[in-house]
């Protein structure tokens, strides 16, 4: 969904809602249109995973070497923006985005 020119996805997970950037820091993949996986919001492009409620990047990163920097230069962290849910509805505060993907 996009809001004031911000694409993002809203995650139901574990009775909580979360708000992270809806394109993947990888190559731009619509992470909007992603998937849950094992409790991880996965790229549909190339399956990239990320934690919803940190930004921080699952898959790839446990698996890309130390040594290899320019592999690690592709496991930049999402934003993640704090939601309030009252009534049913759900709020995100764009401005004020937190995480490490800031």
């Amino acid at each position: 969904m996009e809001i004031a020119g911000q694409v993002l996805a809203l995650v139901h997970l574990e009775g909580e809602v979360y708000a992270v950037s809806g394109v993947c820091p990888h190559q731009g993949g619509p992470l909007d249109q992603g998937t849950i996986w094992e409790g991880e919001l996965q790229c549909p492009w190339h399956h990239f995973l990320f934690d919803v409620k940190t930004g921080a990047n699952v898959y790839p990163a446990n698996v890309y070497p130390e040594d290899m920097p320019q592999l690690r230069l592709q496991l930049k962290p999402l934003r993640v923006f704090p939601v309030r849910v009252d009534g049913g509805r759900v709020y995100v505060k764009l401005g004020e985005p937190s995480g490490p993907g800031l």
